[in-house]
Formats: structure tokens, sequence, C-alpha cells
């Protein structure tokens, strides 16, 4: 035995570091390098009836489970820790040694200010500039976050302006197609894209050491670009007082429609 760890966790690794940060907290718990952690992937032979992986809580929940199951087999003691593991894996069928995803409170806190360019004439726009703050607690793994934020504000921005989803009068779906149905790519990027944890966060002592996630709660920041396109055309209105919401996806088509209208 050369003292390394080999984990099975419940959960779906799909780019958000979900692996990553089970053998980050495994490394910590044991106190050994994280060379010698390895994690497999998710299979019902070994963690079945795992909670479903969603709602920024992934990396919570099945965090929570490695480092109860690294701890129990600490206190068995060294000459006892394989017969532990198999002891905790039969265990971990029931959602008891975790907590529920649904029993976990919400203490998302962030923030954006943007700068959005708008062709009132074409209806085309340009986000020029993005700040965002994010109050992240105690983040488990900063670079996989920093991109998990700059990754859902980016289809947050594509989901208020560009993604539209047409039928015509008989029900025929229209965008079946990327050139029909706009997501954003690189050339949508802002040309400065900043992003900052809070130096100083909130402890979440209900959380894995205190993280919190980074999903959703960066999506509805594309709300940001939607009013700033928003505020673009109401600049130029003639009687703004009259200017009725508008309507997302604000595409360009749309801002061409609301120009005529309302300049």
């Amino acid at each position: 035995m050369d003292g390394s760890f080999r984990g099975h966790r419940g959960g779906s690794e799909m780019g958000q570091g979900l692996n990553i940060k089970c053998m980050q907290v495994a490394a910590t718990v044991f106190g050994i390098p994280i060379e010698m952690v390895t994690m497999s992937e998710a299979s019902t032979e070994k963690t079945p009836n795992a909670p479903l992986t969603g709602g920024s809580q992934g990396a919570g929940v099945h965090g929570i489970s490695v480092k109860v199951a690294c701890k129990e087999i600490l206190e068995l003691g060294f000459g006892q820790r394989i017969s532990g593991a198999l002891r905790y894996r039969a265990r971990s069928t029931s959602r008891c040694t975790a907590p529920n995803a649904a029993s976990l409170p919400r203490a998302a806190c962030t923030g954006a200010a943007c700068v959005s360019e708008v062709n009132l004439l074409t209806g085309s726009h340009k986000l020029v500039n993005v700040d965002i703050v994010m109050d992240a607690g105690v983040s488990l793994n900063p670079a996989i976050d920093i991109g998990q934020i700059e990754g859902a504000f980016i289809q947050g921005y594509g989901l208020l302006t560009t993604e539209e989803i047409l039928w015509d009068e008989e029900g025929r779906f229209l965008t079946d197609a990327f050139q029909k149905y706009r997501i954003p790519t690189t050339a949508t990027l802002p040309k400065k894209f900043r992003m900052m944890l809070l130096d100083k966060p909130n402890t979440y002592g209900v959380a894995i050491y205190s993280a919190k996630g980074t999903g959703e709660p960066l999506l509805l920041l594309g709300q940001s670009v939607f009013h700033a396109m928003e505020r673009a055309v109401l600049a130029f209105a003639k009687n703004p007082q009259k200017v009725k919401p508008f309507a997302s996806p604000l595409t360009s088509a749309k801002i061409r429609a609301y120009a005529k209208q309302y300049l």
C-alpha cells in the first residue's frame, strides 16, 4: 500500500470541475498530495441512487459525501481502511450521509456592470466591457469557478439577446440550425471581461469548506446586458414614459422594430 486513495462518487462531471473538487476534498482530509488521489466517474455499480447533478450544488452535495467517507476511513485506522471503504460504499447508497440538495440554503450574491453599443439603424449590438464580482464563499478551486462564472454570464447574455426560437404559422420549426438560432461565439465576447471573486467572502458553514455554487446565479446576470441595450434605445425615444417593457430575447430585429416604433 502506497497511501494513495481511490474514490467513487455520485454526480456527473460535465466540465464544472466536480471531479477535481472532490479529489481536492479527499486530499485535504487525508493530508496527502492531490496526485495520490483518484476519483472514478459516477457509476450506478458503485454509487447508485446518487442525487441529481444541478442547481450549482454538485460539489457541495458530493463533496460532503467524500469528506464524510474519508473521515470515517481515518477513524477506522490505517489497518482497517480497505474494509472501511467497502463498508462506507454500502452505506453511501443512502442519502443520509450527505445533505439533500433541496435542504441546502441559497446564499449566492453577485453583481455585474456592462457597457454595450447598439446600432439603432441595423439593430446590431456589441458587448464592450463587463465587470463581475462574485461572492463564491471560500472557493474550492478559483480557476474553475472563474471559468464557470464567465461561461454562465455569456450563456445568459445569449439567452436574453440572440437566442430566439421561432415557428411559422403552420407550426413548423424555423430556427433549426445555428445559422438561424444564434448562440454566443468568441466574436461576441466583450473587449474587456473582468472577473473578481470577493476578497473577504461570507462564511457559509453548511456548504463544503464554505464554498458556494457558481453556475445558475451568474446566468441571471445576462439581464445586465439586456437592460443596457434597452436603455440605449430608450435614450433616443421621443416619449420614453410611454414605452412598454421590451421582450426578450432583444434581437437585432426587435431593436430595429422598437427603434422604428418609438424614435
